[in-house]
């Protein structure tokens, strides 16, 4: 995709991929969002593969007992001890109980329109950049499209700066 005259690629706006061993706590996990300032941790087998990713919203599904997940006034009802106390017997809980397998995923050298529509159809706000070994090398995010978008509209934007500011 040619934007003010330099032909983009996946590989040039996808950022950093905070990664993490398929047998990690959620303790570790969330950590590693914290640290990462991300809301999906990429998770890896032993030989560095990707199984999946862990997103915050499985941390808190995984921490959520099931009857204030499904019932709005359970949760009226309970308070901020039972979270705590919810959260403290999570902590050692294996992520590979909550994987999601069916993250998307695109090559480095994949178009930014082919990413697009890939997010799109799958709802997904972001995209796993792998390689032909199937290895998370980045992350595409909503954040890159729009930036992407942006230049297409003139909207006050330098996709160079913003490149630079995200390790693209």
């Amino acid at each position: 995709m040619t934007i003010d005259g330099k032909e983009y690629k996946v590989r040039d706006l996808m950022r950093d991929a905070v990664i993490i061993q398929k047998d990690a706590e959620l303790s570790h996990a969330l950590e590693a969002l914290i640290k990462g300032k991300s809301n999906i941790a990429v998770v890896v087998d032993d030989n560095g593969a990707l199984l999946g990713g862990v997103s915050t919203l499985d941390i808190i599904r995984a921490i959520l007992p099931d009857y204030i997940e499904q019932d709005p006034t359970a949760a009226h009802f309970a308070d901020t001890a039972m979270l705590r106390e919810d959260t403290l017997k999570s902590a050692s809980t294996s992520i590979s109980n909550f994987i999601n397998t069916k993250d998307v995923t695109v090559h480095p050298d994949a178009n930014l329109l082919e990413a697009t529509v890939l997010s799109c159809i799958n709802a997904q706000g972001r995209i796993i950049v792998v390689d032909d070994e199937n290895k998370p090398v980045g992350l595409l995010t909503r954040t890159e499209i729009k930036q992407v978008l942006a230049a297409f509209l003139n909207i006050e934007n330098n996709l160079e700066e913003f490149c630079k500011d995200t390790s693209c």
